[in-house]
Parts: C-alpha cells; sequence; structure tokens
C-alpha cells in the first residue's frame, strides 16, 4: 500500500511540476535578431547592420502576421528575395521590424559635382519586416518596402 502511494504521490508531483514549468521559445531574442540581419543583409544597398535600427521584435501567431505578408508586390530588391513559405495562422512567429537609421551627413563629405546627391546609406529600401518560426528559427516570410524612383 505504501508503495502505491508513494507511486501516485510521485505521479501528481510530476505532472504538476511539468504543467507549472514555463516554456522559453527556442528561439532567443538575441538569435532573432542575427537571423533577421542575415535575411534583410544581402538586399541591403550598404551591407551594413549599423545603417539599420530595430523597430520593434514581438512573438505573434501568423493570423497576427498574415496581413503584413498577404499583398504580393513585384520585388524592388536585388538580389530578389527567396519566396515566402506557408503562414500557419495558430503557429508561433517572431515579428521583426527593420528600418533604414535617418541619414547624417559627413560635415567632410564633398560631392564630386553640385549635382550629386550626399551619399545615403540605404537609397531604396526604407522598412523591412522578417517573419521567423519561432520554433526553429526559419525564415518564414521577408517584405521589403522600398521607394521607387
Amino acid at each position: 500500500m505504501k508503495i502505491l502511494i508513494f507511486i501516485l504521490f510521485s505521479i501528481v508531483c510530476t505532472v504538476g511540476l511539468v504543467s507549472c514549468t514555463t516554456v522559453s521559445p527556442a528561439v532567443s531574442d538575441q538569435q532573432v535578431r542575427d537571423i533577421a540581419w542575415k535575411a534583410l543583409e544581402p538586399h541591403t544597398a550598404s551591407h551594413k547592420l549599423e545603417n539599420w535600427e530595430y523597430v520593434s521584435i514581438s512573438q505573434v501567431t501568423g493570423k497576427a502576421a498574415a496581413d503584413i505578408f498577404k499583398n504580393e508586390q513585384p520585388s524592388c530588391v536585388w538580389p530578389t528575395p527567396v519566396a515566402d513559405a506557408p503562414i500557419s495562422s495558430s503557429a508561433p512567429y517572431w515579428l521583426v521590424e527593420m528600418k533604414p537609421r535617418p541619414v547624417t551627413v559627413d560635415p567632410k563629405y564633398t560631392p564630386l559635382s553640385v549635382t550629386a546627391p550626399p551619399p545615403i546609406p540605404e537609397p531604396f529600401a526604407y522598412q523591412a519586416f522578417i517573419l521567423i518560426d519561432a520554433a526553429n528559427g526559419n525564415i518564414v516570410a521577408r517584405r521589403i518596402l522600398c521607394v521607387v524612383y
């Protein structure tokens, strides 16, 4: 009888501990930043992270993020980003929004000609959204918004 009580007590304690523990995401915040930059970098003009800033990094469901990625527009960046993977409405994702830092002109800069524009690190892209699978860190979707001259 003591053995049966001990086994039942052990089962109850084990189930209680498992249900009370918190599950941390498989991909950390810093890993998300690194993954997002690796996904965006090939499509930037400067290829320098210091020219970009993270606007927001949040955990979302696919349903909440789907609207950002639903409208397909022709790519304005090169190389053309890989096609988006399907977004599951109930799956957890990391949504990363990035944008170029404001331009600050170097006072030592002298243009080559009077009509030459100042050096702008990111002349085309003005906003980027990256959707990352929270379970495995895979890129699910990219949306890079550009100025069309």
